[in-house]
Parts: C-alpha cells; structure tokens; sequence
C-alpha cells in the first residue's frame, strides 16, 4: 500500500461518519495489528467469500 493510499485510508477511518472500527489491508508481509488496522498477507485473499454482512444492505462479493 502506497504511503498516499494509507494516508486516504487513515483519514476516512477518523471520519465519524463513516463508523469504520476496523480495515483490513492485504500486504506481502505478515499479520500485523496496528491500531484499527490488520494487516493480512495477500495469500489468504484465496479464503474470502461471498456473504451477506449483518445490516442486510452489503453484499461482499470478492473479485
């Protein structure tokens, strides 16, 4: 992740509106937690699946 995308991402999590607890960042290195971020290796995007999340109005559908 380019220094420029975290940055984005830093700032939408500080936007209150938003109420994002958490991201979840795919990376080449290994898992980490830091503050609300997770920091997971990209292999383990070969376990996502498709599900309805809990508010019934988001479908998360890996590419």
């Amino acid at each position: 992740m380019t220094k420029k995308a975290l940055l984005a991402l830093c700032n939408v999590m500080k936007n209150e509106e938003y109420a994002i607890k958490e991201a979840f960042i795919y990376t080449t290195k290994n898992i980490e937690n830091l503050d609300r971020n997770i920091y997971l290796p990209v292999y383990l995007l070969m376990y996502l699946r498709e599900r309805e999340l809990p508010n019934k109005k988001i479908v998360f559908r890996p590419m």
